[in-house]
């Protein structure tokens, strides 16, 4: 009983019932009986707008990164979580986060969400980095001229691309274009992520919140195989709480792990208690007591033996060698293209595009972070921003024919193009005598019942199948619910006839139950209707001006360029087809290197582009080794990844006794990789700065000191203000340094 307010005539009380649904006719409160009268609620029929429509929004960057997580379950974006919280760390803390995390994605992050700090700290670091590539480039406002023609540009993916156009206006249009005639053949529309956006899907963040509860509960009892959650069976722990339960069972029982991600995780789980109780539970399973832990640490080691070596490679997108191709990390969709074109236009304002939800299903961190890093979200939500609004809203369609089952047939042309460019257009007026067209059946079943039908079809009369297919076909299908099954029977008509299409019939239980619309074939001899507006008309028949027409207006994506090769033998012609072409963006190997074979046809600008392609590249440094005074190529083998630099620690050399009384390098892969260093070595004129530090590091490894020093030397002298090499000869100095015993100088370089 409440008094919910006061009236004229005085207080009045109100009692709310609430019941699990059944019908009461009395009820009994404080012993008065009084009838209950529940008010009816039927349904309400609502607008399809009304009903479907949804909205949510993402305020800040930790919200919209459980949403990234969310839709790309297979990459590993955890270890980036700190990333949601990067404001409120020390100084200190984010030094020691970019230690352990330095990478492109979070080095673009860092510009675009922390330029005091990327300024200070992130921008140094990159200025000596000793190869640098795109995104060091561009994040240190460097030329970039390199990667503007076309054949370049292929080289960068859909990230890197529209960081390109925001640096280069003028290639800006082109980069924009290039992307929706991507888009415009993409069939894929990532639905199911919209749901997750809109919060209809289940929410990741609450998993991790159960995961983390469990992880401390099973730290408490690390002799337990398993946990329980509410609401959950010991079978059902799923992958996050066994790897917690393999974690607190490993630190429990005192038992040493071979991976470091488990001495990691030692620091951080909590001691489990010392109590009698306890140690008597370790001993009954073979462990060893924490007392008697304690004490093996505590005891002398007269030996210990060496770390195994291990290689280390520089990588710059994430957990990626240096010469791994990056080109298809981050794939052309709607938001990269919705970003070009904010770019292109200029479009002032914050950019948060409903697109976002078409960077899922990666298993690369690279397209989740570097979206999380466009995405114009602050840390913290602003009183009156809404933030990233998805919205869902759908209308009404019209309504149609109820049937237990649908037949459709249709008839294609393989090689005919659609609108869109692409290939299997709908024949629908007349065949040519010897060409092979398809004829598709699809049967439907709509309703929500298993179904088993029969299906009856064959080829148009006057036709011959193909591909060792049968004119007649009679199946059985077997329907799901709501499923679909379809059959493809290849043919061609042998001679000028009117076929006509027996409509395909679908019986079930023994009678008919649906057909398809019959449909008359006209064959005739030579074709009388021509698609002169298609690419296969226009590149074969079509005039000059018509084809540079098509080049410059039709989408190009998934065109056939290697139709008008056969045009290359004019030069004129050759060289107006590739400036079309490149002022578009699009590269066509063989169109540029048509110079190759038709000298008319031969442009030294064009053929440098070619060559200089990563591919190419890479097969010409294989066969011929160094090269930079060619006016068609610059090869460096390490830049077109015949060689790559790997660091070996720890290295232990044999001082006091060598094997066979000669010094050699015991380590095999270091051995590999310093020969062919030498071999690059040889086929140089003369040793660069970069390359006479890389020899010191080599020396070093080998206990080399004194010859370490010289090529030291010698790479200040070459260079002796270059911020290249910077960074690494103070190491080398500070390590010098130690070798010498000064250790004063070492620290003092250090600092």
């Amino acid at each position: 009983l409440a008094k919910v307010g006061e009236a004229a005539l005085g207080a009045q009380e109100l009692v709310v019932l609430a019941t699990d649904g059944r019908t009461l006719d009395r009820v009994t409160i404080l012993g008065e009986t009084a009838p209950v009268a529940p008010r009816a609620r039927a349904h309400v029929n609502v607008p399809v707008e009304q009903a479907t429509a949804r909205e949510k929004s993402y305020r800040t960057v930790g919200e919209l990164l459980d949403l990234l997580k969310a839709m790309n379950p297979d990459a590993p974006l955890s270890p980036f979580d700190f990333l949601a919280a990067w404001d409120k760390k020390s100084a200190d803390e984010k030094r020691e986060l970019y230690g352990q995390y330095a990478s492109h994605e979070l080095d673009f992050f860092l510009y675009r969400k922390d330029r005091a700090f990327f300024t200070s700290v992130v921008a140094p670091n990159l200025r000596n980095k000793r190869d640098k590539r795109f995104v060091d480039k561009w994040l240190l406002g460097e030329d970039l001229s390199e990667w503007t023609s076309p054949g370049r540009l292929d080289e960068l993916n859909a990230f890197e691309e529209c960081l390109l156009a925001a640096r280069v206006k003028d290639l800006a249009p082109v980069v924009a274009r290039r992307m929706a005639d991507v888009c415009a053949v993409l069939k894929a529309d990532p639905d199911g992520w919209l749901e997750e956006a809109l919060g209809t899907m289940a929410d990741a963040s609450i998993a991790e919140e159960g995961d983390e509860a469990d992880l401390d509960a099973e730290v408490q009892a690390p002799i337990v195989m398993g946990s329980m959650r509410a609401g959950r069976t010991p079978g059902s722990i799923g992958a996050a709480g066994r790897v917690a339960a393999s974690r607190s069972q490993m630190v429990g029982l005192g038992l040493d792990s071979k991976d470091d991600a488990w001495s990691n995780q030692r620091q951080v789980l909590p001691k489990p208690a010392t109590s009698a109780r306890r140690e008597r539970a370790f001993r009954s399973v073979g462990g060893v007591a924490p007392a008697e832990r304690k004490q093996k640490r505590a005891s002398r080691k007269l030996y210990r033996p060496p770390e195994r070596t291990r290689e280390w490679v520089e990588t710059h997108y994430w957990q990626t060698r240096p010469s791994d191709d990056t080109a298809a990390r981050v794939t052309v969709n709607a938001f990269w293209r919705d970003w070009a074109a904010a770019i292109c236009s200029g479009a002032e304002g914050p950019f948060r595009p409903q697109t976002l939800r078409f960077v899922g299903g990666s298993h690369d961190v690279t397209p989740a972070l570097a979206a999380l890093a466009v995405t114009d979200l602050p840390f913290e939500a602003k009183e009156g921003d809404a933030g990233l609004v998805f919205r869902r809203e759908l209308g009404a369609a019209a309504a149609s024919a109820k049937a237990a089952v649908v037949v459709t047939q249709r008839l294609t042309d393989p090689l005919a193009e659609r609108a869109d460019g692409t290939k299997g257009a709908v024949v629908t007026d007349e065949f040519v005598c010897g060409r092979v067209y398809k004829l598709v059946t699809v049967v439907t079943n709509p309703t929500d019942e298993h179904r088993r039908v029969a299906v009856f079809s064959q080829i148009p009369s006057g036709a011959l199948a193909v591909r060792g297919a049968k004119g007649v076909s009679f199946r059985t299908v077997e329907l799901a619910p709501y499923s679909v099954a379809s059959e493809t029977v290849s043919f061609y008509f042998p001679a000028v006839c009117d076929g006509v299409v027996s409509p395909a019939l679908a019986f079930e239980g023994g009678a008919a139950a649906a057909s398809a619309q019959p449909f008359a074939c006209r064959v005739v001899e030579t074709a009388t209707k021509t698609d002169t507006t298609s690419w296969a008309y226009v590149s074969q028949n079509g005039t000059k001006d018509e084809v540079l027409a098509y080049l410059r207006e039709k989408n190009l994506a998934g065109v056939d360029l290697d139709k008008i090769l056969w045009r290359m033998k004019d030069g004129a012609y050759a060289r107006q087809v590739r400036g079309v072409l490149s002022a578009r963006g699009v590269y066509h190997g063989e169109l540029w290197l048509a110079g190759l074979v038709w000298a008319d046809a031969y442009d030294a600008a064009r053929m440098r582009e070619a060559l200089m392609r990563r591919e190419n590249r890479r097969r010409l440094a294989r066969a011929l080794g160094e090269l930079d005074a060619s006016p068609l190529v610059t090869l460096d083998a390490e830049a077109c990844g015949v060689f790559e630099h790997r660091e070996y620690w720890p290295i232990v050399n044999a001082r006091a006794h060598t094997l066979g009384g000669a010094a050699t390098i015991a380590n095999e892969g270091l051995k590999r990789e310093y020969r062919a260093f030498l071999d690059v070595l040889a086929q140089k004129r003369a040793p660069s700065a970069r390359d006479r530090v890389l020899a010191a590091v080599y020396l070093l490894a080998q206990d080399r000191v004194e010859e370490a020093k010289s090529q030291l030397t010698l790479a200040g002298a070459a260079a002796p203000g270059s911020a290249e090499t910077k960074m690494q000869r103070a190491y080398l100095d500070a390590y010098l340094a130690f070798c010498d015993g000064d250790a004063a100088k070492g620290r003092a370089i250090a600092a």
